[in-house]
């Protein structure tokens, strides 16, 4: 075989393989192709989804904004609710106070009327108005010792005439020692404190008219009407006439102080602590006698002039001179009786009266006064009260 034939059956054998290898090459075209396609289709799904990314986060943010707007304007209007809740708490606060505040004053003012309804008088027992008026006898008896304690000074004590007090005294003898001249000085005191505190109706009535329609008054309500309404009548009056001569007792401490202060010139103490502690005395007095005027019995003092004979029932005597003759030269400390009962006797200085000895029969030294006797000294007792009135300038 030739060149040419050789080369003519190479060409030959050769057209096939071209021929597929264009077929193959025809087939890989399309898949290139395909494969290109994805890719622009892929690579716009990537823009889209970027885009489509894009407006979601816009939209998520601006509803997230929207969302972020609508929690603080409900933030706002929880806490405005809040704030009005707590006014409107406040509030009702306030008025449960007020609410509470009233029912509480409600319940005073009901509880003050069912004490007032259920009222019970500061009442005294026997023992007690013994204690006191044995305290008030030795404040006045601790008063006088310290205020006149000098004994060159009470050597000069005035010659007080008998207009001068409440009853009969007689005339100072200069001779007299240091206690005769205390008995008299505490026996004056205790003339005016009886004048004008204990020998009322009720302290604060001066007027006789007055006393005498509330003394009419008491026995009419009490003949009248049940035990506690005539006891409540007279604690209430009591208490009003107290209410509207609360002057009262400074007017009758100056008189009193003017009348005792005839014998401040034989005094020792200090003239300012002197009529401060008497005031307190005149004040312990007022205290004790309205005191009595409240209880359910009656009370009533009793106080002897000077002269009259000494009864051993009803008197106690410092001097011991109680036998026949024995009168009464001072009365120290007023007696006290509870209806007809006697609580505390009278504390008197007595001397011994020969006149009386000698015209006296056995053993009357000891009886009771009479009803007729008591009667003319308490007309004695309010002649006097006339004279001192009169000397004083009072009503």
């Amino acid at each position: 075989m030739n060149d040419s034939s050789v080369i003519e059956l190479e060409r030959k054998q050769s057209i096939p393989q071209q021929h597929k290898a264009q077929g193959e090459k025809g087939r890989q075209s399309p898949s290139h192709t395909e494969r290109s396609g994805d890719q622009l289709i892929a690579k716009a799904a990537t823009e889209t989804r970027g885009e489509m990314d894009e407006g979601w986060q816009a939209r998520s943010r601006a509803r997230l904004f929207n969302e972020i707007d609508q929690v603080y304007h409900r933030v706002q209007q929880v806490e405005e609710k809040c704030r009005r809740q707590k006014e409107e708490i406040e509030e009702i606060h306030n008025e449960a106070s007020k609410l509470l505040m009233q029912k509480d004053q409600h319940i005073a003012e009901l509880t003050k009327r069912l004490h007032d309804m259920q009222y019970h008088p500061d009442i005294l027992n026997d023992d007690e108005v013994v204690q006191i008026m044995a305290m008030l006898s030795q404040k006045l008896d601790v008063w006088v010792k310290g205020s006149f304690k000098d004994p060159s000074r009470l050597q000069s004590l005035p010659q007080l005439e008998p207009v001068d007090v409440p009853y009969s005294m007689g005339t100072i003898n200069k001779l007299q020692n240091m206690h005769q001249n205390w008995a008299f000085i505490r026996a004056f005191v205790t003339s005016y404190l009886f004048y004008y505190f204990f020998d009322v109706y009720m302290v604060g009535v001066r007027n006789s008219h007055i006393e005498y329609s509330l003394i009419t008054m008491e026995s009419e309500i009490f003949s009248k009407c049940p035990v506690h309404v005539a006891d409540n009548w007279r604690s209430a009056t009591s208490m009003g006439i107290q209410s509207v001569t609360k002057g009262y007792l400074d007017a009758a401490a100056m008189n009193c102080m003017r009348g005792i202060e005839q014998l401040g010139t034989c005094a020792s103490a200090d003239p300012g602590l002197r009529e401060k502690k008497l005031y307190g005395l005149f004040q312990s007095c007022v205290h004790f006698k309205r005191r009595l005027e409240r209880q359910p019995a009656r009370y009533k003092f009793s106080h002897t002039s000077s002269g009259h004979r000494f009864i051993s029932s009803t008197m106690q005597s410092v001097t011991g001179q109680e036998g026949e003759g024995a009168v009464v030269e001072y009365c120290l400390w007023p007696g006290l009786w509870k209806d007809d009962v006697l609580l505390y006797p009278e504390t008197v200085w007595t001397k011994m009266d020969e006149a009386s000895v000698k015209d006296s029969s056995p053993g009357t030294e000891t009886a009771p006064v009479p009803q007729d006797e008591a009667a003319v000294c308490s007309q004695v007792r309010g002649s006097f009260r006339i004279h001192l009135q009169t000397h004083l300038g009072l009503e």
